[in-house]
């Protein structure tokens, strides 16, 4: 008899964004030999997710907060009372979804894993106004998540020491960096050919922004890049995919060397950075590698950016001014960084299944021997970045 995998139930709920689609969708086929993801999530947004995960929809809201929250907690609840999963999960930044796994697990006593992979304790300081006052509602959210949780995911060390720096157990935190599909990110046969795909310019220097255009994302940085830049070249050409307030102002610059495409979904993003020629992150906050970063090393792109997060520590190119970019951009003196090794198929892989076996059996008395079977020694500690 077909022994049964054990289930995660993951909540995604009623605010999907592109990352968490790749996250899930690179998780779904990392995990799926070995455990059954099903996925909690609102109806309108399950045709992103590319997976044969199984999927609970449902109809729900976006404003109000408070009770498009309730449909969402609602909804997990019920579905997780229903299958009796061996572990609840959230994959991003938890604020309100995270609380509500958090919350799920602790009223069914069932393990529950909230991820940290942003500013979730002090996004605040990069806020104004009433979005200030939301950031601090949302980290007080995310604090209560922390507190609740079996198990925090940082995408990074340094999100781990803040943690640290709050007083919360070590023996509660795992660093695994974000999962990406290295099958589909990775350097193309022909990048002449990916160019005139996307209708490029094939004899221009092709840099690429992938994300919101706004403030936080360093947009208004990325514009004085490109204005000047342009100005003092006519070798290169601007893609910017992405939407936010910023983009009237992009779009007010020489379309010869300029170009808006907006949202992408993520299953055509891979695209972009294929036909790229270096791709610029101006953000002024990550929580360590941002997925924009590892997408484009994957693809073989360089890459020009801020230094945020942990980005130093896998990138080459670090920007702390405007000037800096240019210099980068105009003279094509950027280098060429790898992908870190931890970010394999197979090293992914067992730093999940490590996780997922240390949070549904603690106590290595009580592992079982499935854990054997998939090249995991019980208790083992898994790698870090750090320590790549």
């Amino acid at each position: 008899m077909k022994k049964k995998k054990p289930i995660i139930a993951v909540l995604v709920g009623s605010k999907v964004s592109e990352n968490q689609i790749a996250i899930f969708n690179s998780l779904s086929r990392l995990l799926s030999q070995h455990y059954d993801l099903h996925l909690v999530v609102a109806k309108a947004y399950q045709s992103g997710f590319t997976t044969s995960a199984k999927m609970c929809t449902y109809v729900s809201i976006s404003k109000p907060y408070m009770l498009s929250a309730i449909i969402d907690a609602y909804n997990y609840f019920i579905y997780a009372a229903r299958i009796r999963p061996q572990i609840l999960y959230h994959i991003c930044t938890p604020k309100r979804m995270g609380l509500i796994v958090a919350l799920t697990g602790k009223l069914l006593r069932v393990p529950s894993i909230v991820t940290m992979s942003g500013e979730a304790l002090h996004s605040y300081r990069y806020r104004k106004g009433v979005r200030k006052f939301s950031s601090f509602v949302g980290t007080y959210l995310s604090r209560c998540a922390f507190l609740l949780a079996s198990k925090i995911v940082c995408i990074g060390e340094n999100l781990k020491n803040q943690l640290l720096g709050r007083r919360f157990p070590a023996s509660k935190i795992k660093v695994i960096p974000q999962p990406i599909d290295t099958l589909r990110f990775r350097p193309p046969a022909d990048k002449n050919k990916c160019k005139n795909h996307i209708n490029v310019p094939r004899d221009k220097t092709i840099g690429l922004f992938v994300g919101r255009l706004t403030k936080m994302k360093g947009a208004d940085k990325l514009y004085s890049i490109a204005a000047k830049t342009i100005a003092s070249t006519d070798g290169f050409f601007f893609i910017l995919v992405g939407d936010g307030p910023y983009r009237k102002n992009f779009e007010q610059l020489d379309k010869k060397y300029t170009r808006c495409v907006g949202n992408v979904p993520h299953a055509n993003i891979d695209a972009y950075y294929k036909a790229a020629d270096v791709t610029i992150f101006t953000s002024i906050t990550e929580g360590s590698w941002p997925n924009v970063i590892l997408e484009a090393l994957s693809c073989g792109v360089p890459v020009v950016s801020s230094n945020v997060g942990a980005v130093s520590k896998i990138v080459s190119n670090i920007c702390t001014t405007i000037d800096d970019y240019i210099g980068y951009l105009t003279r094509k003196d950027y280098k060429l960084d790898s992908l870190p090794t931890i970010l394999n198929e197979d090293s992914m892989r067992k730093q999940y299944l490590q996780l997922f076996n240390d949070c549904m059996y603690p106590h290595k008395k009580h592992q079982l021997s499935f854990a054997s079977g998939m090249g995991i020694n019980a208790g083992a500690s898994t790698a870090s970045p750090k320590n790549a």
